[in-house]
């Protein structure tokens, strides 16, 4: 799965700023994307839930989840 086929270009940026040795356009397995998942989960619970950026996260693991390729 590509995160390109999940999330659009704007989303990845902000996400990447925090979980930069993710690619855009490359091929994940799918154990991979289950530690994308886990390192937004992580990310989420650092930034807290309640603030701007951690309402988008929750967003962001709520659209990866939702995903029929997930």
């Amino acid at each position: 799965m590509k995160l390109n086929s999940i999330f659009s270009s704007s989303e990845f940026e902000k996400i990447n700023k925090y979980l930069s040795k993710w690619e855009y356009t490359r091929e994940y397995s799918e154990d991979e994307i289950d530690i994308f998942d886990e390192e937004l989960e992580n990310l989420n619970q650092e930034l807290g839930y309640e603030t701007s950026l951690g309402i988008f996260i929750s967003d962001m693991i709520y659209k990866l989840r939702s995903n029929p390729q997930y």
